[in-house]
């Protein structure tokens, strides 16, 4: 991460969680007028994606278990090492989270 500023990273999480935001909010969904399963597409997007994308150590593990035989040092990485939430904390104490959803 220090290879890259502060101000990057902070811009990249801010693009994933409008994203999230715009491709969440029914009035803007692309498939609110389209065919059945379009919809239903839709609607298992909305149910299953979180619209505070905080990643869990569960779902690191679960990766970090996938790599394990391309990435032998995959098996003994801690999962913390590859969590920072510093800037979608950042974002989500603002209130910027969820006023995307109103």
């Amino acid at each position: 991460m220090e290879q890259i500023n502060k101000a990057s990273w902070r811009n990249l999480v801010l693009i994933v969680v409008m994203i999230l935001g715009l491709s969440l909010v029914p009035k803007q969904s692309p498939a609110a007028d389209k065919d059945r399963e379009l919809e239903e597409a839709y609607q298992l997007l909305r149910r299953v994606t979180l619209t505070k994308p905080y990643p869990t150590i569960d779902g690191i593990k679960t990766i970090l278990n996938d790599l394990i035989d391309q990435i032998p040092a995959a098996k003994t990485a801690d999962p913390k090492d590859f969590v920072d939430t510093r800037f979608l904390e950042e974002l989500d104490r603002s209130g910027y989270i969820d006023r995307l959803y109103r």
